[in-house]
């Protein structure tokens, strides 16, 4: 490959690219308006999911329910039946200051801090 087919693939990258980014704006605002019009136009299963139907095409704005664990709630209410101790997890974890702070003591040699930090190289393509 030469340098000017390089070249020309860049231009048809970048080229390429501006048009993707267009039309990824165009799906989102899209896709934007659609669910609005579902929200209000659409009807509701037994699921709570609402839909439009359009012959081969369906919308649906699915419904999704989660119970996260409210932290602060939890903690209060385990506190007054004593039971926090027995519900929190310990999960023990390396510090890396602490590592880098016996290196500098001395307690660790150069070699054995490379082991414990491996270097590992990655690329980024980047087209500007």
């Amino acid at each position: 490959m030469e340098l000017q087919d390089v070249e020309k693939l860049a231009q048809q990258y970048v080229a390429v690219k501006a048009e993707a980014d267009f039309i990824l704006e165009r799906q989102n605002e899209l896709k934007a308006r659609l669910k609005d019009a579902v929200e209000k136009l659409g009807e509701v299963t037994a699921k709570g999911h609402k839909y439009l139907e359009f012959g081969d095409i369906k919308l649906t704005n699915q419904r999704k329910e989660s119970n996260p664990l409210d932290v602060e709630v939890a903690t209060e209410i385990l506190n007054k039946h004593g039971l926090y101790k027995e519900c929190v997890k310990t999960i023990e974890q390396l510090d890396n200051n602490a590592i880098l702070v016996a290196y500098q003591k001395d307690l660790l040699t150069a070699e054995e801090l490379e082991l414990m930090f491996p270097r590992k190289v990655s690329y980024a393509f980047l087209v500007q």
